[in-house]
């Protein structure tokens, strides 16, 4: 099986219903890469997910937590 290697660029926007603009592209599209150009794609995708996107998932979670 061969290893995927190389440079992934993602783009996320959280608030989709609201139009990206020139004007908001930098407060309404979180974007990243990942690099795994020495063969290390997993632990690239573990950092993504520890570091950035659980966190925001749970800042979301508490916001829409209904009491």
């Amino acid at each position: 099986m061969q290893q995927l290697t190389g440079v992934l660029y993602y783009f996320v926007r959280p608030n989709q219903p609201k139009a990206v603009t020139s004007a908001n592209i930098v407060t309404e599209v979180v974007f990243g890469q990942l690099d795994a150009s020495n063969g290390k794609m997993l632990e690239s995708i573990d950092q993504l997910l520890a570091n950035i996107l659980i966190p925001l998932l749970q800042q979301y979670e508490v916001c829409f937590e209904f009491n």
